[in-house]
């Protein structure tokens, strides 16, 4: 498979000469299966380059799966240019939500309220499809999905494909106790411990892409945002260890200075893991 960056921020996009080394647009990651199949994983801005390349390569259909509705992982949608090419297939799959549909959701984001299109003047034929946990086949090539910890409901997918495997996990907290109650601590425990363990079951990859938006020290002010700390992805990574580890959604705050050295840090204390920051552009071969 190939697994190519082009969106690596998190929360807004961040454009500037401070930014252009690991890059400035929000989550956005292509991979193609080993038999031309591609599959996009979140539209935020960096989606709109993404589209001319498609174009050039003339692509035509395309899985776009959502890991969350949040603005920063879909904001790029209505600049995706292969949703106006007459001919085109492109077919976006994300969680189900309680109140709305995926499709409502995507259809608000162009209401004429925010945006001159409407998802109906789209040229390319588009459908939907609702996610919840579970297993889509396409041909030989395999996605499983598993619910994340973030404020709205969001999945993680694992594509597996010739026997090898990338996790990506969208917005991902670690489980804690949230109620803090003395009563019921030890059951809370318990199921916290249980949620987190199965998270890092799924995590166990060929490549694993996880978000890791603050640093250990910084993540207790963070705490109930739905990110992890960079140490905490690490210590997965160890506990079912993975072949290659990538680190993502970086801070709107953190320039190429600050990410350049806490990758040199992280690197250097941990040298058995093969780590390294998510970069636009990048691209790895599984």
């Amino acid at each position: 498979m190939r697994v190519r960056f082009w969106g690596v921020r998190g929360s807004i996009a961040t454009p500037g000469k401070n930014t252009a080394d690991y890059g400035g647009n929000t989550t956005c990651i292509e991979v193609e299966d080993d038999f031309g199949q591609t599959f996009i994983f979140d539209a935020g801005t960096g989606i709109r380059e993404l589209g001319l390349d498609l174009a050039r390569r003339k692509v035509g259909v395309i899985h776009l799966f959502i890991t969350h509705t949040h603005w920063d992982h879909i904001q790029g949608f209505p600049f995706f240019v292969s949703a106006y090419i007459p001919g085109n297939k492109i077919h976006i799959h994300g969680p189900t939500h309680f109140e709305k549909t995926l499709k409502k959701i995507m259809d608000l984001q162009m209401d004429y309220a925010y945006f001159p299109i409407s998802m109906q003047q789209l040229n390319a034929a588009i459908d939907y499809r609702d996610l919840k946990e579970e297993t889509l086949q396409f041909g030989e090539t395999t996605i499983q999905t598993q619910y994340s910890n973030h404020p709205v409901t969001g999945l993680c997918y694992k594509i597996t494909c010739n026997g090898k495997s990338v996790v990506f996990t969208g917005d991902m907290e670690p489980y804690y106790n949230v109620l803090n109650d003395p009563e019921t601590d030890e059951e809370m425990n318990q199921i916290v411990a249980e949620r987190n363990e199965r998270h890092r079951l799924f995590c166990k990859a060929d490549l694993l892409i996880h978000d890791a938006q603050y640093t250990a020290d910084e993540y207790p002010k963070f705490q109930g945002w739905g990110h992890s700390s960079m140490e905490h992805v690490i210590e997965i990574a160890k506990s079912h260890p993975v072949k290659k580890l990538i680190l993502t959604h970086h801070d709107p705050s953190r320039t190429d200075v600050a990410l350049a050295a806490l990758e040199a840090q992280l690197k250097a204390v941990c040298s058995e893991l093969d780590l390294c920051f998510s970069k636009e552009a990048m691209e790895i071969q599984v």
